[in-house]
């Protein structure tokens, strides 16, 4: 991918607009198509992510919780869990 500044300097000045202002010649709805894709492209991430963080964190509860210390941690893990579909 080349950098705005070769791009500059090959006189691609075109690609230069559609890189950073092209979203200003969109329709509202194709706009409003490009910031559902982008929310739900960070979703996924923050999704898969939390996963991640509900794994180590249920190893984490195994080495430092006694019985009933992390009453509340643990009923938000299961939710979270049952929701994500990682029961």
């Amino acid at each position: 991918m080349n950098t705005t500044v070769d791009l500059l300097k090959q006189g691609r000045k075109e690609e230069v607009w559609d890189r950073y202002c092209g979203f200003i010649d969109l329709s509202l709805a194709e706009f409003m198509g490009v910031q559902k894709r982008l929310l739900v492209e960070q979703i996924d991430l923050l999704s898969s992510s939390l996963k991640r963080v509900l794994e180590e964190w249920k190893i984490l509860k195994e080495l430092t919780c006694t019985d009933g210390s992390c009453v509340w941690l643990t009923a938000f893990a299961r939710a979270f869990a049952r929701r994500t579909g990682t029961v």
